[in-house]
């Protein structure tokens, strides 16, 4: 990996890190169950894995992995606020 792509790699961590704990407030919040909130963190995980490996193996960019961080940042918090004004309601599919 070259100079710049270590430097700019500093810029993913801050945003691991934003994700890490708007995931772990969000279910917290609105994952009662133990199952779930794992599940939750498994999935969280699962992207921030994704696209560290992406990004070692020269697939994708450090701006790349920034952007989908990032959306699923976005993402969480439109359905945090959502869930605030009750635009949206909480809702549990259960597997057999």
């Amino acid at each position: 990996m070259s100079f710049s792509s270590k430097w700019s790699r500093g810029y993913l961590e801050p945003k691991i890190r934003e994700l890490n704990e708007i995931s772990f407030r969000f279910s917290l919040k609105y994952l009662s169950d133990v199952r779930s909130r794992n599940g939750f963190f498994v999935e969280t995980n699962e992207i921030i894995n994704m696209v560290n490996r992406e990004i070692d193996i020269n697939c994708l960019s450090v701006d790349g992995g920034i952007e989908i961080i990032q959306d699923e940042i976005d993402n969480l918090k439109k359905q945090e606020f959502d869930l605030l004004v009750n635009k949206s309601q909480q809702y549990m599919i259960v597997q057999k």
